[in-house]
């Protein structure tokens, strides 16, 4: 692609997001030739544009964790995307005043990150000792599209359809845990919608982590002290509307809600 459609693309998605408008890529102008780098390429055009606005960048989300979501875009490994200041809501948050689009609900552990990581390729002995603790979350995604058939490419280029996250107010240490075995419970207007264990992230979200520590090296950014790490989704996206209202309640670790 040309340096001009990547910054038109970025341009018209970030549009969407700050206005609250679909985006349909059929109307734009060398679309079917993005390809996985080129979706990366505009998404740092928009993180690039969002720090110069002024947002402090908070941590770093994973996407695309699960086996089958990944099979379902077309993708061979998860996506990331940046978290900020203006994405954080508190517990309890509604956010029936926000310009939300299509958003749906992910409960995921939140890493917080007590120690810079080293700028080389990491494994869990480099992580696990750097980890300050974990908090439950719920992640608010929401897609910029109309008309297409989402795959890696609308994904990354959307900032991994990065919108808002909530996270506990308790920071549990990680020493002790399995969290390839630590249960969530999905709450939507009381009902269950969703259970599931931490194995369905990436096999085990410490692994995520790892993940991310490595794919970032080739980006140029690096997951520095205090960040937040949303480490993927442990169900399905679950779509909501307004007045929903959601609880995520995660084994050992308490819950958080939101309210859509």
């Amino acid at each position: 692609m040309t340096n001009h459609q990547l910054q038109s693309i970025a341009d018209l998605l970030y549009t969407a997001r700050t206005e609250g408008v679909p985006l349909d890529p059929s109307t734009v102008d060398g679309w079917d030739t993005m390809t996985v780098a080129d979706a990366y390429t505009i998404m740092e055009l928009n993180l690039s544009r969002r720090e110069k606005n002024g947002s402090l960048q908070t941590g770093f989300k994973i996407g695309a964790t699960n086996t089958a979501i990944m099979t379902a875009i077309g993708a061979d490994e998860p996506v990331w995307s940046a978290l900020y200041d203006d994405m954080l809501a508190p517990n309890g948050f509604s956010f029936e005043h926000l310009k939300l689009l299509a958003p749906k609900i992910e409960p995921e552990i939140a890493f917080v990150i007590g120690a810079d990581l080293p700028n080389r390729p990491i494994t869990r002995a480099d992580l696990l000792p750097a980890v300050a603790g974990i908090m439950p979350a719920i992640e608010v995604a929401d897609s910029r599209y109309i008309n297409v058939k989402v795959t890696a490419r609308e994904v990354i280029a959307d900032c991994a359809h990065a919108s808002h996250y909530i996270v506990g107010q308790t920071l549990t240490p990680l020493t002790g845990f399995d969290l390839r075995t630590l249960g969530v419970m999905l709450l939507k207007n009381g009902e269950v919608a969703a259970t599931a264990a931490g194995a369905a992230v990436y096999g085990d979200p410490v692994d995520a982590v790892c993940w991310l520590a490595n794919k970032l090296i080739v980006s140029g950014r690096q997951i520095f002290a205090g960040a937040v790490i949303m480490s993927g989704s442990f169900t399905s996206a679950i779509p909501a509307a307004p007045g929903d209202s959601f609880e995520a309640v995660f084994d050992r670790l308490g819950s958080v809600t939101i309210k859509i």
